[in-house]
């Protein structure tokens, strides 16, 4: 029962026109709080800079782990160094940090948010400090079976002002007319079987009362979200967080670094040939990198399975249940969250200056929230937004 939505029938908004959609108040601290409250009205502006700080207000609206509004101080130059200077595998761990050090909201950590957020917060970042013109490096199809440190990376300049956006609250939308159109399919008998399901853990709901109308109008889209296989058992999954990708590097490290050493560490024999001995050596280290690889994406992904029938899962018992899932259930799980877009929701025609072929890309699913890192100090802040004068001669 799980959606499939058109894109045509998504509600996509500029940044420019969130004020139209939305303007409430948040509270940044505790009721009891001495001060009553520190209250931040929505500006209506999706990035913006006060005070030398970049305001973020994320289209998840405080509906998970995160707050509607974030603000983030720009990097040092010592942050811009530990990210240059960072190792591949080292590199989310150490972005982790400078954000979590770079934030003005002490309650909130960065290992919590969705990956969707991060990438919001990180576009943000770089409009409100270094430039609105993005650089995104793309793969065209025709450098497919080329290798890969072979292959020629396409630019194409993006002005990050132009992005479409999508809340949650439109994806609420969205799937309401989904299950609104799945509603009139079920029979009574049906729809009486999900709504057994939907409030097992409620047993104060009367469900004798909910006819569908009533039940379209209460769908949001929250965590979890159960997926039923055909012998009844209901799996539990949420949107994938930033910590699921570092718990994700710990386990693989810890599983592969005596191996990948053990094979770096190889010394030839008498009897070997030099250049047969590298070319295998290099083959093998490959491999198991490459597995290496594989497994960091299945564990990221398995750790957003959260519960089996209800029950809590640890992380192992999270991998080795994923690993089991039936083929139709990860689809459906997989075309779901697909289907459920929230912060950037954007589709460009991009084309390749070397086959000239023009294909239709979705930047939510092409963007690499490592791109936006001002991996270099010397970052020509382009169209900056000027929030003051403040070049100095002779001071």
């Amino acid at each position: 029962m799980i959606n499939k939505s058109n894109d045509d029938d998504s509600i996509l908004i500029n940044p420019q026109e969130i004020q139209k959609r939305r303007r409430s108040v948040i509270v940044d601290t505790v009721e009891d709080d001495v001060e009553i409250a520190k209250k931040l009205e929505r500006s209506g502006d999706k990035y913006s800079n006060v005070g030398g700080k970049a305001i973020i207000e994320l289209e998840t609206m405080g509906r998970f782990d995160m707050p509607e509004v974030l603000r983030f101080s720009d990097f040092t130059t010592q942050d811009i160094n530990d990210l240059s200077l960072s190792r591949q595998e080292d590199l989310l761990k150490v972005l982790i940090t400078i954000l979590n050090r770079c934030k003005d909201n002490p309650e909130v950590d960065i290992q919590d948010m969705l990956l969707e957020e991060m990438l919001e917060v990180l576009i943000g970042i770089k409009m409100e400090f270094n430039s609105v013109i993005h650089e995104h490096p793309w793969i065209c199809n025709c450098q497919q079976g080329i290798e890969t440190n072979e292959q020629i990376v396409n630019k194409t300049e993006i002005d990050l002002r132009t992005i479409q956006f999508s809340s949650i609250e439109d994806a609420d939308k969205d799937m309401q007319k989904y299950f609104s159109s799945v509603f009139e399919q079920l029979s009574e008998e049906q729809f009486k079987m999900y709504l057994n399901v939907r409030y097992k853990n409620e047993p104060h709901v009367d469900i004798t009362k909910i006819t569908k109308e009533d039940e379209i109008k209460t769908l949001k889209v929250i965590e979890p979200i159960g997926f039923g296989d055909d012998e009844g058992n209901i799996y539990s999954f949420r949107f994938q967080r930033v910590k699921d990708l570092l718990d994700a590097q710990r386990m693989v490290q810890f599983k592969y670094a005596g191996k990948i050493k053990s094979i770096r560490n190889k010394k030839p024999t008498q009897n070997d040939n030099l250049l047969d001995f590298k070319t295998n050596k290099d083959k093998e280290l490959e491999e198991i990198q490459f597995q290496q690889a594989k497994d960091l994406v299945l564990y990221a992904k398995a750790f957003s399975l959260v519960k089996y029938n209800y029950k809590d899962l640890s992380k192992d018992e999270a991998v080795n249940l994923y690993k089991k899932l039936p083929r139709s259930l990860l689809f459906r799980v997989n075309n779901f969250f697909d289907e459920i877009k929230f912060g950037v929701n954007d589709t460009r025609e991009m084309t390749c200056p070397l086959c000239g072929e023009t294909s239709r890309r979705s930047l939510r699913q092409e963007f690499n929230p490592f791109e936006f890192l001002p991996l270099d100090v010397d970052t020509v802040d382009r169209e900056k937004k000027l929030t003051g004068f403040n070049i100095f001669i002779g001071v």
